[in-house]
């Protein structure tokens, strides 16, 4: 339900906001854009502040994935510098690192070489910490074009050929890409299924037709900033 009026607090604000805004010469009075900013900005500030589940989905400590891959605290900097996984701190300068990740070793093994191609390009769109970890798990609209489609198929193709045959695995998955290009394969599913579809088929070109799908589809987002 929205308040019909302000709290005693508020209007105080209100008041002192007015005679601030008033005693200043009508050179100086604030344009409309100006206003408008000041009020984006003041509703972003008095919003209160989601939990790190909304912003980026259930995430584990370092300790976690330490026990889980049975690594050193250092060599899991080291992967989160690689972005080989994906991390980020919060301002109490606590790491996390999105769950997904971690769902099975099959999943983590393609998110180790599919991640750090595809974080770059949303890096480049602006998308980095729990904003990058919360695209992989925003549903889609649409899918890839045909053309990016040809490119995801040629990358499969090029994965799946031998040294003697990578032409004809191109073109073959040049001609599989095209076609799948049109079907929109995400169909407006989340990107982790992409990755999740790559771990569950055991072929070992998936992950390579994964990282250019989710390229493909990282590289129409606006660049913000």
């Amino acid at each position: 339900m929205t308040r019909q009026t302000p709290t005693a607090e508020e209007q105080t604000f209100l008041d002192k906001m007015r005679t601030l805004l008033l005693s200043q010469p009508e050179d100086a009075a604030l344009t409309s854009d100006q206003s408008h900013r000041i009020l984006r900005f003041a509703r972003h500030a008095l919003r209160p502040t989601p939990a790190l589940a909304d912003l980026a989905g259930p995430t584990v400590r370092t300790g976690e994935v330490c026990d889980w891959l049975g690594v050193s605290r250092q060599a899991v900097a080291k992967a989160t510098r690689e972005k080989r996984i994906l991390g980020f701190q919060t301002p109490d300068r606590k790491w996390h690192y999105p769950q997904w990740q971690f769902e099975s070793p099959e999943l983590y093994a393609v998110c180790v070489k599919v991640l750090p191609q595809v974080l770059d390009v949303l890096a480049s769109r602006g998308l980095t910490g729990p904003d990058a970890a919360m695209w992989f798990l925003t549903s889609r609209a649409g899918g890839m074009g045909a053309a990016a489609g040809a490119a995801a198929g040629a990358a499969t193709g090029v994965a799946a050929g031998t040294s003697a045959g990578k032409s004809t695995g191109a073109s073959a998955g040049k001609s599989a890409g095209a076609s799948f290009g049109t079907k929109k394969p995400l169909n407006g599913l989340p990107p982790i299924e992409a990755l999740r579809q790559a771990a569950q088929s055991g072929n070992p070109a998936a992950a390579s037709l994964a990282a250019a799908e989710l390229i493909a589809v990282a590289r129409t987002l606006p660049r913000i900033g």
